[in-house]
């Protein structure tokens, strides 16, 4: 069965500061998390190994495809953007299947589904 990586929009505005601050290639624009739904999944589509920021060979990393779910979107359309994910923080997200049911990074709390 397919899984997928997924986070709030906490962990994504997290994510991202912390791709502006290690200089990468891949980070959200200024204001770009304010307009997302803060309710919201955002799901890592794809990720590739990435080893370069700004040219420069660094540790390495993930390049993600993520879909987005905007606080004035489409939930049927979700928003694609793409982010630079350091590797341990890549690793330490949780994962859902293709019936919503969480398989990785489970703590044990709630219902064991994610959120729509």
């Amino acid at each position: 069965m397919t899984t997928y990586k997924y986070m709030d929009a906490d962990t994504l505005a997290e994510l991202n500061q912390r791709a502006v601050a290690a200089n990468y290639n891949r980070a959200l624009p200024d204001g770009f998390i304010a307009g997302l739904d803060s309710d919201g999944i955002h799901l890592v589509a794809m990720a590739m190994p990435h080893e370069h920021a700004q040219g420069v060979r660094v540790e390495p990393h993930w390049r993600c495809q993520i879909f987005v779910k905007m606080a004035d979107g489409d939930a049927d359309h979700p928003a694609e953007v793409w982010l630079d994910i350091a590797d341990g923080d890549y690793n330490a997200l949780p994962e859902v299947d293709e019936k919503g049911n969480v398989t990785a990074g489970y703590s044990g709390h709630g219902s064991g589904k994610a959120r729509s």
